[in-house]
């Protein structure tokens, strides 16, 4: 399941430490939502992960279901059974399967240039599905941003989407957690520099960064997400269970 960390390249790039910048808020927005839910700034600073996950999604180009991805889906799925969390929505996997789909359709069938009528696709589309997988349309919004910089890096069209895109999600970021005042001033910091890095993101690479002894254990991290983010929900939900279980005393769909 692990991946080497010289599987791509013997160098750290900046698509490496966009997903360790992703997977730190990751692990920061399911402490809060498993263990500290008080601590409302840990999830105001998990709304980073989603965005950037599923943007290098799209980025990557790359639309195949690998049977390692289902295999960790399916694990999540008989985690939250087991731990009695709930099974709807669908973890966040399920939901990157799904883009994968949309984004491979969408591309053979050349409707990308249609790509400002996503958004509002997504606005109405959004509340009903995001009942049954994680994020909902906005997944694929957000992996068509990534897939548009990457064609287009110089495009102004493009860059009004993403724009677009990012406050969109913010907006309903905001409605669905009701923030107090100082986590909406950490989730607008966070607006401006999502937008900034996604318009201005390529992949990057420092030659010199080979010969840090820390940039290989950065890479390792970057290039496994797959199986850290799958061994830590996994851990997260028993743990909870076990420390909280008046939290969890029965099986739940929803």
């Amino acid at each position: 399941m692990f991946k080497r960390a010289n599987l791509y390249d013997d160098t750290l790039n900046s698509y490496d430490i966009l997903k360790l910048v992703a997977l730190a808020a990751m692990v920061l927005d399911h402490m809060g939502a498993y263990f500290w839910p008080q601590l409302e700034w840990l999830r105001a600073v998990g709304r980073l992960a989603f965005p950037f996950f599923l943007f290098l999604v799209g980025y990557s180009g790359v639309w195949k279901i690998s049977c390692e991805l289902v295999v960790c889906a399916l694990l999540i799925i008989l985690c939250a059974i087991v731990t009695h969390h709930s099974v709807f929505p669908l973890n966040i996997l399920v939901t990157i399967i799904i883009t994968r789909l949309a984004m491979d359709w969408l591309i053979r069938k050349e409707m990308l240039p249609q790509r400002f009528a996503f958004v509002s696709f997504a606005c109405v589309v959004w509340f009903p599905l995001m009942l049954w997988f994680d994020y909902s349309t906005l997944a694929i919004v957000f992996a068509l941003a990534g897939y548009l910089q990457r064609q287009h890096t110089h495009s102004t069209q493009k860059s009004i989407f993403i724009y677009a895109v990012v406050l969109l999600y913010f907006v309903i970021e905001c409605v669905i957690f009701r923030f107090h005042f100082a986590s909406l001033c950490i989730l607008a910091f966070e607006a401006i520099i999502m937008a900034y890095l996604m318009i201005h993101f390529y992949v990057h690479t420092r030659s010199e960064s080979a010969s840090v002894p820390a940039t290989h254990i950065l890479q390792w991290i970057a290039r496994n997400t797959l199986p850290l983010y799958t061994i830590h929900v996994v851990l997260f939900m028993i743990l909870e269970r076990v420390w909280f279980p008046e939290r969890l005393d029965q099986f739940r769909w929803l």
